[in-house]
Order: structure tokens, then sequence, then C-alpha cells
């Protein structure tokens, strides 16, 4: 095991961001040519809209068979995909590329950057700077990286050593003693709660206690409740909250989260992102985060947009 003396982080890229309707952006380019970049680390990967192919001039090559892609709130056809030259956001940079072409984006960005780039390095979220940060760690096995603090939380990731991490940050969670696995997401902007596990935890829709925020639902589509429940306790790894307050509905018709503790059943969106600041070492398989603002989490603003990204 590495010692402190012996750990470097290597920045190899920062991420100058800002927020639009909640979400972080950034200012990039694709073949030299400019575009609205959306940061989503719950999105597996790196999505470009038909629209900005079309603008850019990309030759879009059709999928023999159309899938869905998952994006929040809303599901998304996958039409294609486009070769690209070469692709920049702030300083970091990547070139002959096949993206991924959706026929509709989240929000009016071109491309969200997913996993498939985030998972590539060591992430730090600090957005009480503004930043993103990719790191190399060289040296650091077993040193705490929460560089700017003495004191720090951390909670164990599934998945950061396995091919599958490029898909999902999944970090260890428990919920009234219950443990299952949360998805890290700066694509979602209020954290929220699968009702089945509520529900498990004997929180209903209706109950006394519990507020109904709106009907929520992607458009033609059935519509569930948006509540919000007490729960006793979340332990996100070392950080406990006591009577915490949560989002809780119906992710899609077909997500299961009811199948054990390797399942996931929790979102934790950009309010519980803001709030901390939060090394991803997925050299490590961990996450160290400090708290840096109240409340944690925002369970007052409506939000039609809760659909898990995939």
């Amino acid at each position: 095991m590495a010692g402190p003396e012996d750990c470097h982080l290597q920045k190899v890229a920062e991420l100058g961001v800002r927020l639009d309707d909640g979400r972080p952006e950034v200012d990039g380019a694709l073949n030299g040519q400019p575009i609205r970049v959306a940061l989503s680390t719950g999105s597996s990967k790196t999505t470009l809209t038909e629209a900005a192919a079309q603008r850019l001039g990309l030759e879009v090559t059709p999928l023999p068979m159309a899938h869905r892609v998952l994006t929040p709130g809303r599901g998304v056809r996958e039409i294609g995909s486009a070769s690209v030259e070469s692709l920049t956001v702030g300083g970091w940079q990547a070139d002959h590329l096949s993206l991924q072409v959706v026929a509709v984006g989240a929000g009016n960005v071109d491309l969200v950057l997913g996993q498939d780039v985030f998972s590539q390095a060591d992430v730090e979220l600090d957005f009480a700077h503004n930043a993103v940060r990719f790191f190399q760690p060289h040296g650091c096995e077993g040193v705490p990286l929460a560089y700017w603090a003495d004191t720090y939380a951390e909670a164990g990731m599934q998945y950061a050593q396995d091919p599958r991490r490029r898909f999902s940050n999944r970090i260890w969670v428990r919920l009234n003693g219950h443990e299952f696995l949360a998805r890290l997401s700066t694509g979602t902007r209020y954290s929220t709660l699968s009702d089945t596990i509520a529900h498990q935890q004997g929180v209903y829709e209706g109950d006394p206690g519990v507020t109904k925020l709106a009907m929520i639902g992607p458009q033609d589509s059935e519509k569930y409740p948006l509540s919000v429940g007490t729960f006793n306790s979340l332990a996100i790894g070392d950080e406990t909250l006591n009577n915490v307050k949560l989002r809780f509905t119906r992710f899609n018709p077909d997500f299961r989260s009811d199948l054990g503790r390797h399942t996931w059943g929790l979102i934790l969106g950009m309010d519980f992102i803001r709030s901390h600041r939060i090394f991803i070492a997925n050299s490590q398989d961990k996450i160290y985060f400090t708290n840096v603002s109240r409340p944690i989490f925002d369970t007052q603003t409506p939000d039609t947009e809760v659909t898990p990204e995939r």
C-alpha cells in the first residue's frame, strides 16, 4: 500500500461549468465547431442529438434496429451513429470518435458527455467553484483522495474496476438500515428514491405526513405520483442523515429495485452533488466527499423529470 508521500494526483483536465436549470453545462467544439455540452455522470454513453448532427453536417449511419436510450424524464430513440474527427470539451480532447446519435436531447444541448468519458479518470465535482476536474492518480493506492480537507466522508462504489463501471457510479447506501445502491447523477436535478424501496420501508403515498408534489411521467404515458416522505435515517458511506425527507416515485414502468442489495433504488442528483465537494475515485472503487452547504436535498420544488438515465 502506498503512503501519502508517494501519492501524486496529476490533473489532466479542468472544465469550467455553468448551471442551466440546475444541470451542469460547458462549451465544447466538435470538428472545430462550437457546441453546447451537458455533463451527465448518470448517462452510460456520450450522445449527440440528431439536430446537432444535421447542423454540423455529419453523416449519420442508421442502426439496423433502433432501441431506446433513457434520459431524465423521457425515452429517447437512438437512431444511429456518426464519425467525428475531434471532440473538445474544456481541456479534454479526443480524436476519431464514433458518437451515438439520438432523436431528442436534454434541453437545448447538442451533446451529453457520459460515463464512457467520466470513467476514464478520477473525477472531482466541485460546483461551489464551478469546476469539474479530471485526475490520473500515481502511487495513491489506499491513500484518501479528498486532498482539500482533513476530515471527509467516504463511500464504496460498485463496478469501479469492472468493465461495466463506465455505465454508472453506483454507491452503497443504507436507508433505515436497509443496504442497496444509489446512482450519482449530475444529469438529474433532484435526488429521488424508488417507490418500491419507500414502500419496503413502510412509507406510502397518501400516508399522514407524506406530501404530494406532482403527477409525473413522459408525455402520452401513465403518470405516477411524486411524493415526499420522512425516513428515520439515510447513510451514504460515513455520512448519516437522521429524520431525512426524500422524494419518491415510480422511476419507469419496467424499473425493478426489489431484487436484493445488488440493485439500485436511489438517484443522488444535483441537489446532493451541489451541497458536497466530491472526488469520484474510480481508481479505488470509492468516492470521497465533504459537505459544503445545506439543505442536502430539495424536497420542495416540483420536477417532472426524474426517470433514471441508463
